[in-house]
């Protein structure tokens, strides 16, 4: 950085890693019909954290999100908190079908330079996910019972050249339901004088955007041979267009906020060669 006689600083050269401690418990069961029950809960403590030289809500904790600018002059002192439970219920793919739920209740805080416990940007507070497919086998094993004895020839014929190629249609589906992220409002006065946005940093991530959702459908159609596989495949990722917000921001030609929303309806054609 430059100060305004034009004299180089580099304020944050010293900059520690931030450490943390972490503990974990947690369970699996086995269960009948080739399904798993996981359980774990976790505590994580994170310290020297990069923190604001002066009194304020900064924290590099927080970085990765789309909040406001961090300051020139960071320190390492910060501290924060993560808690909470994870599950995972799943049937594995036996038997040309699958399902997975998992479940995440959490909690996320952070202390800044002003001394204050504040929610974290990322602290929705709970994440859930439920997804689950079935494959069709394509391939005919059997000849039908009524055929005659030109027609099983041609079958048993056609079929030895189809065993090589094993072909297969796979549908899946994916729900997921999510807290939203937090984010620091904006003083709507204050920027209206200053043409940009100020936020009100006492009350930094006090304010939660709506629940997210969203629903993706899949379909593949594979072909397996011994040493190749190739797949097609036609998705659609959040079909029912469901509107998530990923941040706000503020226009000073219409002195208003306006909310910035993550991926729309997306439609994805794809074609793969595994090898």
């Amino acid at each position: 950085m430059e100060d305004s006689l034009g004299n180089r600083a580099t304020p944050n050269r010293n900059l520690d890693f931030v450490r943390s401690h972490h503990a974990v418990i947690g369970y699996d069961w086995s269960l009948p019909f080739d399904m798993r029950l996981k359980v774990e809960a976790y505590y994580q403590y994170i310290y020297n954290a990069g923190i604001d030289r002066d009194s304020s809500s900064y924290s590099s904790l927080n970085v990765g999100s789309f909040t406001q600018d961090g300051p020139d002059d960071i320190i390492n002192g910060g501290t924060g908190t993560n808690y909470g439970l994870e599950i995972t219920f799943e049937k594995f793919l036996t038997n040309g079908y699958y399902w997975l739920l998992t479940a995440s209740f959490y909690d996320s805080k952070y202390i800044a330079s002003d001394g204050v416990q504040r929610n974290t940007v990322f602290n929705g507070n709970y994440v859930v996910n439920v997804l689950g497919g079935y494959e069709l086998q394509l391939n005919r094993k059997n000849p039908n019972p009524n055929y005659n004895e030109k027609q099983l020839k041609r079958f048993n014929k056609k079929q030895e050249s189809r065993l090589a190629t094993k072909h297969s249609l796979k549908f899946d589906v994916k729900f997921t339901l999510a807290g939203g992220s937090r984010y620091t409002p904006i003083d709507i006065d204050a920027s209206a004088i200053a043409k940009r946005a100020v936020y009100v940093d006492e009350s930094a991530y006090s304010q939660q955007f709506e629940p997210y959702y969203r629903l993706d459908l899949g379909l593949t159609y594979r072909m397996s041979r011994p040493k190749v596989t190739q797949e097609f495949t036609a998705s659609c990722q959040n079909v029912t267009d469901k509107a998530n917000p990923l941040y706000n921001q503020y226009n000073p030609d219409k002195n208003q906020l306006v909310n910035v929303n993550q991926l729309g309806i997306y439609p994805l054609l794809q074609y793969r060669i595994l090898f």
